[in-house]
């Protein structure tokens, strides 16, 4: 092999980390119209002690000062643009079989580039969503963010609308989880202005809104903040405690009606609900519930 496959090769794999897959290298090394094999390269950088085998089809540097070294052979912005290629390759190439482990790579090469392009603000949307569930709040966060940069500006909320929500609605999440109040806020408030969005759509950052003011301790406001919601949505409950014991008091009646109560079978059988407005509802009333509980409404509890 030429010393500069050699370089190619070490330079291919420090964009994808620490360790890397010969898969995904051959992927880069085919679309990079390499005359030599990779096979014979990766041999000699292993030979060369530059990289050991992890596995059968993993490598990964003997330290990170082979990494380093090999970066330092280009400049800043023709590394920067290198992972970007190599991002697209792979992107292109995986798909929607993209393992979880390349979803971070992958999202982390392409973000190198100001190009908007939904196809990263999803990939970004995966990395968000899957760092918020492995606890990493902060990275979710930051995943969360160049996503949205990578929308078009120009239909942010017309022809990308579910992906502009769902990015904002994660990213209020990860910033909440991460302490970033204001910033939970700021992307909670542009999703509530939005009127073309479903009041559906919006249950994730009401969620989010509603969480912050009970961890505050603002168990009244977080009350009024879920009647307000619940009122939009044609759900409407009495404020005052007068006409919420008047309520009370019609309701308990009702319930001396005989009625047909089903047997837990029937219960059992009964399909999910899937309309997502009533969905949005349930969710609702569930969180005023125990909003008013903790704020010592009892009477509203039993609405």
């Amino acid at each position: 092999s030429c010393k500069g496959d050699i370089v190619d090769l070490l330079l291919f794999s420090a964009c994808l980390g620490n360790i890397f897959e010969e898969k995904h290298l051959v992927i880069i090394w085919e679309a990079t119209n390499k005359s030599i094999p990779l096979r014979h390269v990766l041999d000699e950088a292993v030979e060369q002690l530059f990289f050991e085998p992890v596995s059968n089809s993993q490598y990964r540097f003997v330290h990170s000062a082979v990494k380093e070294a090999a970066i330092s052979l280009v400049s800043k912005s023709d590394f920067d643009k290198l992972k970007h290629s190599i991002g697209r390759i792979l992107f292109d190439s995986l798909g929607d079989d993209c393992p979880e482990r390349m979803i971070f790579v992958l999202a982390n090469l392409l973000n190198n580039n100001s190009r908007r392009d939904p196809s990263v603000a999803e990939l970004n949307l995966k990395a968000a969503t899957r760092a918020k569930e492995l606890a990493a709040f902060s990275s979710a966060a930051a995943y969360a963010m160049e996503g949205i940069k990578k929308l078009p500006g120009s239909s942010l909320w017309d022809k990308h609308m579910q992906l502009t929500v769902d990015l904002h609605s994660v990213g209020a999440e990860a910033e909440r989880c991460a302490g970033n109040i204001i910033q939970a806020k700021i992307y909670c408030s542009t999703v509530l202005q939005q009127k073309n969005v479903p009041t559906f759509a919006k249950l994730r950052v009401h969620t989010v809104m509603i969480d912050m003011l009970e961890q505050g301790n603002q168990m009244k406001e977080a009350l009024n903040y879920c009647l307000d919601a619940l009122d939009n949505i044609g759900c409407s409950f009495p404020r005052g405690s007068m006409g919420q014991t008047l309520q009370a008091a019609l309701t308990l009646k009702k319930a001396k009606t005989p009625k047909y109560i089903p047997d837990n079978h029937v219960v059992e059988s009964l399909a999910p609900m899937i309309n997502k407005e009533k969905r949005h509802g349930m969710e609702l009333l569930e969180a005023a519930s125990s909003s008013a509980y903790f704020s010592g409404n009892k009477i509203l509890v039993f609405l």
